[in-house]
């Protein structure tokens, strides 16, 4: 996979369903400069974009957020991490996968939820299965159609739209907007998992940093113009009644053909979502496979064209799990939410260590953040997630439980896995080192 390649990954992953679906409800409750929430998140974004660039530079491996983890923070700290993953699967997929069912209901009614659900994750497990240029290649068809579509609307519809919509641009005051700024940051996700497929990049201390400005630019530029064009098209206090605001604005200012593809490229995003997932978390399992924390059967790929299918085949059943739950969406949303933070965490922490702990490591690195830089950046996506991590307990409190089994059920694996190599004369430190 080349820069190109790594670029479609990133957007494909980052830019989902949200897009389409948060700036009517969201506008409708902090007024027509919803996107200003944008340009915060974005900026909060920078942190996670600057932190994946050092970590892609200091390891082009498979996994390679997991492996520093590892490497970096006590052993205890990479055992929770693989703990955290297989909850994030569990939550995630069956979150983009119920949202594509339902997008897909707005042009085929009377579908059945939970197996539309079922059949779009087994479609991505072949696609997978082929290996990853297959993969990649799917990835870059489904961006370039919605990237197109969304520039088209955001450009379109800031030129046609009526300017005297924007007033007043904050109704309800600064409070609302800040609000806002949650989810909208939360749309920003995804930045650090380029990272994962580091082994699969041409070139990847060269190309991941490259593909991370270009993206970020790319999505940054998606989601602050379609907001602002949505609040230029339609009337702010009449957002809140529809889910798919953009498809709604699409047809004041568009043909009724070209409308119905921006309605449809919102599928096109939520499918790259999930394929974006399968081919960045099944490079996790592959790295947890082969340094121990997994058994070795994770580490196997296929001979004829390199796809982990091990990790293919759990990230299946995990999404069928979660999807078979039937919980709410708001549900699987916030601990999907809560399993992102809990990564950039880690990893915040992990690069802020990084040049005392693995000096080498950093030294040999070609990208070097000065010491001002990584200081800022690292522990600055620390705060923030820590932030935005304690505002979604206290959102939702329920979810909780699921992080304190996650802390009980990692002590015990790592006590019973540790012991079981020690049994072996295998030296756990050397693993992780792999």
């Amino acid at each position: 996979m080349g820069l190109a390649g790594a670029v479609f990954l990133i957007v494909g992953y980052v830019v989902g369903a949200t897009i389409f679906i948060l700036p009517g409800p969201l506008a409708a409750e902090a007024g027509p400069g919803i996107f200003v929430a944008y340009i915060i998140a974005a900026c909060l974004a920078v942190f996670a974009c600057v932190v994946a660039g050092q970590v892609g530079s200091a390891f082009p491996v498979s996994g390679a957020n997991m492996v520093m983890v590892h490497r970096v923070l006590p052993r205890y700290w990479g055992f929770f991490e693989a703990f955290i993953l297989p909850i994030a699967i569990v939550f995630t997929l069956p979150l983009i996968a119920y949202g594509f069912a339902e997008y897909l209901s707005f042009f085929f009614s009377n579908i059945n939820f939970m197996l539309t659900a079922v059949l779009l994750i087994l479609f991505f497990l072949v696609v997978n299965l082929l290996g990853i240029q297959v993969a990649a290649w799917v990835q870059a068809v489904m961006t370039i159609e919605f990237v197109v579509a969304l520039l088209i609307f955001g450009a379109g519809g800031i030129l046609k739209g009526d300017t005297q919509l924007l007033i007043p641009l904050f109704p309800g005051g600064f409070r609302p907007l800040l609000v806002a700024a949650v989810p909208a940051y939360a749309s920003f996700f995804g930045f650090l998992f380029i990272a994962e497929i580091a082994e699969e990049v041409k070139n990847p201390t060269k190309h991941i940093p490259r593909a991370l400005i270009i993206g970020f630019v790319i999505v940054a530029v998606i989601y602050v113009s379609v907001p602002l064009a949505v609040t230029r098209l339609l009337s702010w206090n009449t957002l809140g009644e529809t889910q798919a605001a953009v498809a709604v604005a699409s047809e004041v200012f568009l043909p009724a053909w070209m409308a119905k593809i921006i309605a449809l490229s919102a599928l096109m995003a939520i499918a790259t979502c999930i394929n974006g997932v399968f081919m960045a978390n099944t490079r996790d399992f592959l790295a947890y496979g082969r340094n121990g924390i997994y058994p070795a059967v994770f580490a196997r790929i296929s001979e004829k064209n390199r796809s982990p299918y091990v990790g293919l085949y759990l990230i299946t059943l995990l999404s069928i799990l979660g999807i078979l739950l039937k919980l709410s969406i708001t549900y699987y949303a916030t601990v999907a939410v809560m399993c992102f933070l809990t990564f950039q965490i880690l990893s915040g922490i992990a690069v802020f260590l990084l040049p005392t702990r693995l000096p080498d490591t950093f030294a040999a690195s070609p990208i070097k953040l000065k010491p001002f830089a990584r200081v800022f950046f690292s522990l600055g996506l620390v705060i923030i997630s820590g932030i935005f991590f304690i505002l979604a307990v206290m959102d939702k409190p329920s979810t909780a439980p699921v992080f304190f089994g996650a802390f009980l059920m990692s002590a015990i694996y790592y006590w019973l896995r540790s012991n079981w190599l020690n049994s072996r004369a295998i030296n756990v430190d050397e693993l992780l080192k792999r």
